[in-house]
């Protein structure tokens, strides 16, 4: 067990994945291997122990380790899972003195949330079944689609726990997936015929059975009340899922009187009702009430295939939900998780579970103090009207972390308590495996007994210091003058009379101990007084070992497990080491892409510099007569007007355009130089150098709108009245 020991602390509290049985009977292999291979190398007689699923039982009954599922699964790092706890405590505290403030009352909450259900909910969980102990085939029939088709419950919990009653219950929504409006038309239909008393129940259905921006609006369209003069603001509660994030839900709420607010990703477990109060028993009543649904098809087929019907399901759902006791358990979440205790701490008591753990470690109640006094201190000062935008500007939104960040459909499904609270799972009789690690083909185990009965004989005390003699050796070692001889022969060094005095220590403890459980009677003090003689039979098993045990064998073995960890040590800092390469890596890149968008960006702006300045280089090389000055129409549609088409495109290759201009750029050069020549004549070619000099002059200033200014002010003067045909730009569909 001392492999398991120094693993253990790393699976409970940083690695965090699964550890079948199959692998602890995997490395107990190996180390007998090891354990064989040490004993040969030093020339002694090793133990035998047959290595298999009915010893592996044995052992983790032993240290009471048993194999079960996880019921908490985390999302998010503790560091961040701790910042968004603080900053949805802080906030809410900010939003309720808001409100208070402005009108004089403690807002409640609401908060919705949606859960996974499946056709089958019991198969999809693996529930089991009722059988004989020590039957090893369990035999079931069930339809395994029915156990993957995936529906989901939106419930919706309240903070006011004393308007909860048998006609004023939470309401809740259930949606399908299903392809089109026809089946939910159709479920629709059958949930309106039905007299449901107290709470508002509605079917719809979705691609993906999970909800979209619009499930989510329409579900606060039919559940929220609309704004009017009897209503109290109220603070709404959303999951970390990306469709309650949008702006459109935070102003539908804000127009029915619910001041939106997220609770942070991964959070949801700590501090949403739904999940900790509301969910898990939810779901136990419900797969109760429709495994005998089931029970009770199958029982008047007389057997063979059955399911539930999407009907049936709502059915069920419908009855789980009508019991105010439900929703009047999940209000008081509020209190636990710290949503809603009293602003001045007089309730703090009341928060526990995790959220209490986290309120203590975060020493959240100073934190909430000085928010609460930071919002007065500004409404004192005029600071905070009651506006849509001030409310959002109290809300300190969640600091982004890349990839926890990302929200994936079924994401948002939570992994719940065991409602049972059944602290471990307990191996039934017989060695049978407990959910599943079934044993392989080639090593069949025997019916009957699952120990050697040997193991549970009382071990005469005389013989508790002395070692036996092996079996294993020459000779009979059943003759009574050979024992006799080898118990005579026996010496023990410090170190097993170390051993055998802690052993007798041990078995006196324990021995007291068993007269006081034996004293208190009943059926704890039996099931106590049964352990502790578990607990002797081990401790006299152990104790030949011990005093058998080679030193350098043990040393060896020691060193073995040693060696391992400071293998895995090794991998753990090369990953470490590797993972700080990869983020400096990319640190790097980013860098890099960043500059060469530096460069790039000079590179143009250096580029601009050159044409303007090759521009107003280019045209100084014109005459006034090469432009037409002194020529009728400015010389015409000879080498004079191409000159000067020359001049304006280097200038608009400098200059910046709008997209409009920029289409409109060579109608514009021709006819304007044509207007302009014709109303000038033989002057045109000194006005056409002025024009541009000034233009250049601009350009080099930096003003690079200089072109597109003098373009618009010259087509209104200019080309106001020269008939054209102006064509749209054309948008494909």
């Amino acid at each position: 067990m001392e492999w398991w020991s120094i693993i253990r602390h790393s699976v409970d509290t940083k690695i965090m994945v699964r550890i079948p049985k199959a692998v602890f009977l995997t490395k107990a292999k190996q180390l007998q291997c090891e354990y064989l291979a040490e004993c040969l190398k030093h020339n002694v007689i090793p133990e035998h122990v047959e290595v298999n699923h009915r010893w592996l039982n044995r052992l983790l009954a032993t240290y009471r380790i048993s194999h079960r599922r996880p019921n908490r699964k985390f999302k998010v790092p503790r560091a961040v899972l701790m910042q968004r706890l603080e900053i949805f405590w802080i906030v809410t505290a900010k939003l309720r003195t808001m409100v208070m403030l402005h009108f004089g009352y403690d807002p409640t909450f609401k908060n919705i949330d949606q859960s996974p259900f499946h056709q089958n909910e019991a198969g999809s969980k693996e529930w089991g079944t009722l059988a004989l102990v020590g039957q090893h085939t369990v035999p079931l029939i069930e339809n395994h689609a029915a156990t993957r088709e995936r529906w989901s419950l939106n419930t919706l919990t309240d903070s006011a726990e004393e308007q909860i009653s048998d006609d004023n219950m939470p309401g809740f929504e259930i949606m399908f997936k299903a392809e089109g409006k026809q089946v939910e038309a159709k479920l629709q239909a059958y949930v309106s015929k039905k007299k449901i008393l107290g709470m508002r129940v509605t079917v719809v259905t979705g691609p993906s059975g999970s909800y979209r921006e619009n499930d989510i609006l329409n579900f606060l369209e039919k559940h929220l009340s609309p704004w009017g003069p009897a209503r109290r603001w109220e603070i709404f509660l959303l999951d970390a899922y990306a469709p309650g994030l949008t702006d459109n839900v935070q102003r539908f709420g804000w127009l029915r009187g619910y001041l939106i607010f997220t609770h942070g990703g991964g959070a949801s477990m700590v501090c949403q009702t739904n999940d900790t109060d509301l969910h898990q028993w939810t779901r136990k009543r419900f797969i109760d009430k429709q495994t005998a649904l089931l029970l009770r098809k199958a029982r008047t087929m007389g057997g063979g295939l059955v399911e539930a019907t999407r009907e049936e399901n709502i059915d069920l759902m419908i009855e789980v939900m009508q019991d105010p006791a439900l929703h009047k358990q999940a209000s008081k979440g509020y209190k636990y998780t710290g949503t809603n205790v009293a602003l001045d701490g007089s309730e703090d008591w009341r928060i526990c579970r995790e959220a209490g753990d986290f309120w203590q470690e975060l020493q959240m109640r100073p934190k909430v103090n000085a928010a609460v006094a930071e919002v007065k201190a500004a409404f004192e000062r005029g600071e905070l009207p009651w506006t849509y935008a001030t409310v959002q500007s109290l809300i300190t939104p969640y600091p982004r972390k890349r990839a926890l960040d990302v929200l994936l459909i079924g994401q948002e499904d939570e992994a719940t308590e065991d409602p049972e609270g059944v602290p471990w799972e307990v191996d039934g009789a017989g060695g049978e495996e407990p959910d599943g690690d079934p044993e392989p083909d080639g090593d069949p185990e025997p019916d009957g007994e699952d120990f050697d009965p040997d193991d549970w004989a009382e071990v005469p005390s005389e013989r508790a210091s002395a070692v036996v003699a092996s079996t294993h050796g020459d000779g009979d070692s059943e003759g009574t003058p050979q024992s006799a001889k080898a118990e005579a022969e026996v010496t023990l060094s410090a170190e097993q009379a170390d051993v055998v005095i802690t052993h007798s220590s041990r078995m006196n403890a324990l021995e007291q101990a068993k007269d006081i459980l034996g004293s208190i009677g009943g059926v704890m003090g039996a099931s106590l007084t049964s352990l502790v003689t578990r607990l002797q039979h081990v401790e006299r098993k152990q104790l030949r070992p011990r005093l058998e045990a080679d030193p350098e064998v043990g040393k060896a073995l020691k060193a073995s497990l040693v060696a391992e960890q400071a293998l895995y040590h090794r991998q753990r800092v090369e990953f470490q080491e590797q993972a700080q390469k990869t983020k400096d890596l990319k640190r790097i890149t980013d860098q890099f892409e960043q500059m060469k968008e530096k460069i790039r960006k000079a590179q143009k702006e250096h580029k601009a510099a050159e044409a303007v300045v090759t521009a107003s280089e280019f045209k100084k090389t014109f005459s006034l007569a090469a432009l037409g000055q002194g020529k009728k129409n400015g010389g015409g549609k000879d080498t004079c007007q191409k000159a000067r088409f020359q001049v304006m495109d280097r200038i608009r290759a400098a200059a910046e355009l709008s997209p409009e201009q920029a289409n409109d750029w060579e109608f514009f050069k021709t006819t304007w130089d044509r207007e302009m020549a014709d109303a000038q004549q033989e002057k045109w070619g000194e006005l056409f150098a002025e024009l541009m000099q000034h233009i250049l002059n601009e350009l080099a200033a930096g003003k690079k709108e200089a072109l597109s200014k003098f373009m618009h002010a010259e087509t209104q003067r200019v080309l106001g009245d020269v008939p054209a045909l102006s064509v749209p730009g054309i948008t494909r569909q």
